[in-house]
């Protein structure tokens, strides 16, 4: 009695009956008697409530093996230990769960079951200790863990199905090199997936159900297009998902939307899937009202990517063109229009158009080809479009001025940002100038509508996406690089020599043409464009410090000084050409090396004044001044003299 209302008595009490009862359980191990111990286990068991919880739960896990009849108490021992209030116990709790599995496999999934529950908590630490807990667990069968995720995903609260889609998607990126490995596993967790999508896709965020898109994208079984009837099921799950509630006219519907277009649009790379999208397209104008600034920009901008289907008929093409007037009308009907949803709106109308260009006409009360009855309506639906045009016209010159000063200024201040403030300066920058490239794309358009009554808009490369090259300025330019190219290479010619017909012209034309001619020839000798010169021009006007000095040099260096005038005659052969032989007097030939901007007779001052103090006119082997000019190539700086 004393040690029942003594609560110390009563915990030291406790204590020995717990370390009575492990040392039992440890006997019966070591002497191989397993049955003995079960009492003392059951006791161990029924403390996870008392005094000592913080040394039953590491044990419960250790022993519980030993007695599968037992798993059950086991195993709700430790979820009441993790509901205690002392977090290392819950922590500890958590762990057990982990050597659990590893001494009993066969109860993965119902361990998985329990942990998918516990990702709720609130505890960031807790969180660390269950998801390090949880994820070798995964790792380890990955067929049971998934199928108790998915069946919380479909079945879960909210809140359990939001935090089970993102462990699921972060374990399957973890696991993936073993997923890969087996495509049995992946056709199952895709079957799996698309019940849960068919099922319950609705009531999942856009970003949960986004992920799980994404997870089915990843698995080579889906991509390797050798599976057609798991790619029918993959359409079929997309469609009942469309059929569901949670498509609705809400922020949530319309992100639920937007991932099954971007979905729907990858999976029509594989299967016919145009009824699905035109489906899902006809959807998108009457939602992006409903729809947060951000999710609109985000929808009206994935409808240009599904262009490229092929519709059924122009009937399923003017129907797309209706919806899409009509998501162009409400998009004018809110106080502030958002540019960057009318930009890709009135491209699809274009676009669409250009397919069924009566229909077109008809809707927007524009001129008819001649022999078509009017519709009496005609007058009215084209002041209805013009007053959608004025808005938008009024709406883009503002923004389009006002967001042009916004880039004044903020070019002025980029130079004395720095670091993250810099990098956050170019991404609104960036904002900004696709604002204005969208501002002028809405003006063209609108006046190809308006005033030319053209349908097409052919030339317009929304301001979102990057910009396409003209064919013909592409083809130029390659032609252009192709030349140049050919020009490089070492003794190209980079002129054709013509025949002078001397009888058809005058004195000065001919010799003109003769100096051109010769000028090639040099050029051709030159071994190609040269780059930059090195060294002084050795065979330049001498700098002769004195007439004897001069003379004396001269007659040992005549007759070396003609034999190099032979050889290198058009100059420049290391630098490259006679009359651009690159900066430094770039070769060694001529009166002046090809060195600076003059041909081959170019004289400078300075060597004149030499001749004058004692150089002599065939001073080759003296030094010149330094050119001027510069190379323009590479490849001649290697050639050496002949």
């Amino acid at each position: 009695r004393d040690s029942v209302d003594d609560p110390v008595a009563h915990t030291m009490s406790t204590k020995e009956s717990f370390y009575r009862c492990y040392e039992v359980i440890n006997k019966a191990v070591r002497e191989k008697k397993i049955a003995e111990g079960k009492d003392a286990y059951e006791e161990i068991l029924g403390m996870a409530k008392g005094d000592v919880k913080h040394l039953v739960a590491p044990v419960i896990p250790k022993f519980a093996h030993l007695f599968p009849e037992l798993l059950d108490s086991a195993i709700n021992a430790l979820l009441d230990l993790c509901e205690d209030e002392s977090s290392p116990i819950r922590k500890d709790a958590i762990r057990g769960f982990k050597t659990l599995t590893e001494n009993l496999p066969d109860c993965i999934s119902r361990v998985s079951s329990l942990l998918t529950q516990l990702l709720v908590l609130e505890d960031e630490e807790e969180v660390k200790v269950l998801r390090s807990t949880f994820t070798p667990i995964f790792q380890n069968d990955i067929k049971q863990a998934s199928q108790a995720v998915l069946h919380h995903i479909k079945a879960g609260t909210a809140p359990l199905k939001e935090k089970a889609c993102q462990f699921f998607a972060k374990e399957m990126k973890e696991c993936k090199r073993e997923i890969d490995k087996n495509m049995e596993l992946q056709a199952y967790l895709v079957e799996m997936l698309l019940a849960v999508v068919s099922e319950a896709g609705g009531a999942l965020r856009g970003e949960d159900l986004d992920a799980l898109f994404k997870v089915i994208q990843s698995f080579e079984v889906y991509r390797d297009n050798k599976h057609p009837s798991l790619l029918a099921s993959v359409k079929e799950a997309l469609e009942a998902l469309m059929n569901l509630e949670g498509i609705d006219f809400t922020e949530d519907g319309s992100k639920r939307l937007l991932s099954c277009l971007v979905f729907g649009s990858n999976l029509s790379n594989k299967v016919d899937s145009s009824s699905l999208l035109n489906h899902l397209v006809i959807k998108v104008p009457t939602m992006l009202n409903e729809a947060s600034p951000e999710t609109a920009v985000k929808l009206a901008r994935m409808l240009p990517r599904l262009l490229s289907e092929k519709y059924q008929s122009e009937e399923s093409a003017s129907k797309l063109f209706t919806a899409m007037y009509a998501g162009f009308g409400s998009a004018m009907t809110v106080e502030t229009v958002n540019l960057a949803v009318v930009e890709p709106l009135l491209y699809m109308l274009h676009k669409i158009g250009k397919r069924v260009p009566s229909h077109a006409m008809a809707t927007l009360g524009l001129k008819k080809a001649l022999g078509e009855d009017t519709d009496p309506r005609t007058a009215e639906k084209k002041a209805t479009f013009q007053g959608y045009v004025d808005t938008v016209l009024k709406e883009q010159k503002e923004k389009s001025a006002s967001t042009k000063e916004e880039l004044k200024e903020l070019g002025k201040n980029m130079k004395t940002l720095k670091g993250e403030e810099k990098n956050e300066a170019n991404r609104k920058r960036t904002k900004m100038q696709t604002l204005v490239r969208a501002c002028a794309n809405i003006e063209t358009m609108c006046t190809l509508l308006t005033r030319s009554q053209a349908i097409g808009a052919d030339s317009i490369n929304l301001s979102y996406q990057r910009r396409k090259p003209n064919k013909a300025q592409a083809t130029a330019k390659k032609e252009e690089k192709k030349t140049a190219g050919t020009k490089r290479k070492r003794g190209a010619d980079r002129t054709s020599d013509k025949p002078i017909n001397k009888l058809e012209m005058s004195l000065e034309d001919i010799a003109k043409a003769e100096k051109k001619t010769a000028s090639n020839q040099n050029k051709k000798r030159g071994g190609g464009r040269g780059g930059r010169g090195r060294g002084r021009g050795a065979q330049g006007s001498g700098r002769g410090s004195n007439k004897a000095k001069g003379q004396q040099q001269n007659k040992r260096r005549k007759s070396q000084g003609q034999e190099t005038k032979q050889k290198n005659q058009g100059g420049n052969k290391r630098g490259g050409n006679a009359g651009r032989g690159g900066r430094g007097s770039g070769g060694r030939g001529g009166k002046r090396g090809g060195g600076g901007r003059g041909a081959q007779n170019n004289k400078r001052k300075r060597g004149q004044q030499n001749q004058q103090n004692g150089g002599h006119q065939f001073n080759k082997r003296t030094r010149g001044g330094r050119g001027r000019g510069r190379g323009r190539g590479r490849r001649g700086r290697n050639r050496r003299n002949n």
